[in-house]
């Protein structure tokens, strides 16, 4: 029977894991939808949603940390019954799933729009899905490997592509940075940027070991939170190049900015996008195949008599399926953001927190009977 022997990640993997599948594909949308709802104050709801699911990724390595080298259907059943653990994977795997049908659908149609316009949908996703499910099935320790490699690749490219935008933007187009009076506008913000901070969760398939040690708790929060402060710098550099009232017609508003840049010092970059799309959709492939990891790892373990291979040829198959059925829907991105605010912040942050608690009353209660015996 196939199975990967090794599921460990290094705390420098967990980094890049967390903010590859968080901004791979939304750094692409997030400076319309931002912009759209909180204007030039778009920084105070990212950098709230940063630190706030920065204690959510805390609470899943903690959780983690609890039971090392084992994942969340291993360790279920000591908190919440057999049953119980298997009602929660099969939660996790149906939000997976949905989160990469989602991206699948998502990713097809940027690819048909940028490179590949009269291709079919189907054709873009079906191969998408067959990249996503051979770097899968590689396993945990070897995705985290990869993602550690092009994720240095990916945010040294952003970050200097990002940084030639400001330098050719207009300040005055981010002012100004605070109005009381648009409140209103800050809180829709939050709503609207909660699936850019959905990773966290992606641990709780990954085992924390003794080598990952207590400072993972500490860089699981500081990763969250540069996520955030990643995603202040795209959508500020996207505002101060194009404006508020053009970047609300643009739904991939980051790839019109980044082609509308071109620094006459580095005359060798006058095709700045080609660099920053290259680069880009590498991550969006890695940040996706991370998604289908989380799938594939929990079902193998709750179908331990099936091989690896079987479980990935599933998973292509029924998101394959889903992603055909989800074409069909008229605004599938709009159902689909708003069906999935409330399951993202239960996803991360209920879930974790009640059985961190249901932990520590288990093992409180053994002490208190020895006590009063």
């Amino acid at each position: 029977m196939e199975r990967t022997l090794t599921n460990t990640i290094t705390n420098r993997q967990m980094i890049f894991l967390l903010l590859l599948a968080g901004a791979s594909y939304n750094v692409v949308v997030l400076p319309k939808e931002m912009a759209e709802t909180s204007g030039t104050g778009a920084w105070i709801p990212l950098l709230i949603m940063g630190f706030l699911f920065g204690l959510g990724a805390m609470a899943v390595v903690y959780l983690n940390s609890l039971f090392k080298g084992k994942t969340l259907f291993e360790y279920a059943p000591r908190l919440v019954t057999k049953p119980g653990a298997y009602l929660l994977v099969l939660y996790y795997v149906l939000y997976s799933l949905f989160i990469a049908v989602f991206l699948i659908s998502e990713q097809a149609k940027l690819i048909r729009a940028d490179f590949l316009p009269d291709t079919p949908l189907w054709a873009t996703q079906i191969l998408g899905i067959l990249v996503f499910c051979f770097i899968a099935h590689k396993g945990v320790t070897n995705v985290a490997r990869m993602v550690e490699i092009i994720g240095v690749v990916y945010i040294v490219t952003a970050v200097f592509v990002h940084g030639l935008m400001v330098t050719e933007g207009e300040a005055s187009r981010i002012l100004p940075v605070y109005n009381p009076r648009e409140i209103g506008d800050y809180v829709r913000g939050i709503r609207v940027s909660i699936f850019a901070f959905i990773s966290p969760f992606i641990l709780l398939a990954i085992p924390m070991t003794k080598e990952n040690g207590k400072k993972a708790v500490g860089k699981a929060f500081v990763s969250m939170l540069v996520l955030g402060l990643f995603y202040i710098l795209i959508v500020e550099s996207c505002i101060m190049k194009l404006g508020l009232s053009d970047i609300v017609h643009y739904k991939d508003a980051l790839i019109v900015a980044i082609r509308d840049t071109a620094p006459p010092m580095l005359e060798f970059l006058a095709r700045l996008d080609i660099l920053y799309l290259t680069v880009g959709y590498a991550g969006i492939f890695l940040g996706v195949s991370v998604i289908f990891l989380v799938v594939i790892e929990f079902l193998c373990r709750v179908f331990t008599r099936a091989s690896r291979t079987a479980v990935v040829a599933s998973v292509g198959v029924g998101v394959f399926s889903l992603s055909l059925a989800a074409n069909g829907i008229q605004g599938f991105y709009d159902v689909f953001i708003s069906a999935t605010t409330y399951p993202v912040i239960f996803s991360t942050l209920v879930i974790p927190v009640i059985l961190i608690l249901i932990a520590k009353i288990r093992k409180a209660g053994p002490k208190e009977r020895s006590n009063a015996a």
